[in-house]
């Protein structure tokens, strides 16, 4: 019974991935390898943008068609939990959501001086309601954003953009982590091992966050080749596969510790760093990419920089490393320590 329960939930989550994947925009491919390097300057167009007015995040679409896969998931779920009003009720706020990361901010041209009766709006409860086709029909609807309206009312959240980079990555790491605990509930096999990155790499969510615009991450349901990982060591922007989050979560934090650590080391801005990799990167065959195993090991299984030193002395250098345990001291049980150290690298093995 829990193998069918497995296999029939398989199947139907598998259709919908595929379903998503084929609407997926490729950003790094072997043909077109540097696409994700064009994108990078559009989100660093959009983040300086929104910090010049004075915002704290900018639009990420690119993020809409995982979540809306994602969406379509936990659909799939709530129908399956009708019974379960715990399961469902959670399956519902997490699309809600879902739902707040794409909402588009109207605002109308009523005046504070002409304010129509208690209730003429507030009463509305959805988009179908006949209120809303009144406000839309009496007065003029301004998009925020698109359309300068003097009489908006509230400081608007994230500028009114639609997909708030940093908070539709946390819904996106919230709605997953919502997935995992209904398969556990409907006894489908969960590796166990993803379960340990999680506990182990949910700690570094924000602090990739945080770093923007040293760091991107873009979510996509494609598998992701060692070929593109190596393709794309020298952006800003790094890939993370919603089937594999935490695994490339913690990729993706190495990566840039290294590069900071890199950059320190040598004295040098990080922004002059991702320059020289993208320098370096170019010089090299296409082929020599796509097929050195080595390239692989030194430049995402160790995370190391992609420079001509960091390739050359790949095999007598020690790099940083850090380990994460549970505190065993009386007093300490809720707590963990971290070792940071130095260690040779996958190169040498």
């Amino acid at each position: 019974m829990n193998k069918d329960i497995d296999a029939i939930a398989a199947i139907a989550i598998g259709k919908i991935i595929r379903k998503y994947s084929r609407k997926e925009k490729a950003v790094a491919t072997a043909s077109k390898p540097l696409a994700i390097f064009d994108l990078e300057k559009d989100l660093l167009r959009r983040y300086h943008k929104a910090k010049s007015q004075g915002l704290t995040d900018f639009s990420f679409p690119e993020i809409k068609n995982v979540l809306d896969c994602i969406a379509d998931i936990l659909s799939y779920y709530k129908e399956k939990n009708q019974r379960r009003p715990i399961a469902e009720r959670l399956i519902t706020q997490t699309i809600h959501s879902i739902k707040n990361a794409s909402q588009e901010t109207l605002c109308t041209d009523i005046t504070i001086d002409k304010c129509p009766p208690k209730n003429t709006i507030s009463k509305i409860t959805d988009a179908n309601h006949q209120g809303f086709f009144n406000v839309k029909n009496e007065n003029v609807i301004y998009r925020y954003g698109k359309q300068y309206c003097k009489n908006n009312v509230y400081e608007t959240p994230y500028g009114g953009v639609k997909y708030p980079y940093a908070y539709c990555i946390r819904v996106m790491v919230q709605a997953l982590t919502v997935l995992q605990a209904l398969t556990v509930l409907d006894l489908i096999t969960v590796s166990s091992s993803e379960s340990d990155l999680q506990e182990r790499y949910h700690y570094y969510i924000d602090y990739i966050i945080g770093n923007v615009p040293n760091i991107f991450i873009l979510p996509t349901l494609r598998n992701i080749s060692e070929a593109t990982l190596i393709q794309t060591r020298s952006s800003r922007i790094q890939l993370c596969g919603i089937r594999s989050i935490w695994h490339d979560i913690n990729r993706i934090r190495r990566i840039y510790q290294n590069n900071v650590w890199y950059s320190k080391q040598h004295k040098i801005p990080i922004d002059t760093l991702y320059t020289i990799m993208r320098k370096y990167s170019r010089t090299m065959k296409m082929n020599a990419l796509r097929h050195n195993k080595v390239l692989y090991k030194i430049l995402i299984e160790d995370a190391l920089p992609f420079t001509k030193d960091t390739i050359e002395n790949s095999k007598a250098t020690c790099y940083p490393h850090e380990r994460a345990f549970d505190n065993v001291e009386t007093g300490n049980r809720y707590n963990r320590v971290n070792l940071r150290y130095y260690e040779q690298g996958n190169a040498l093995r």
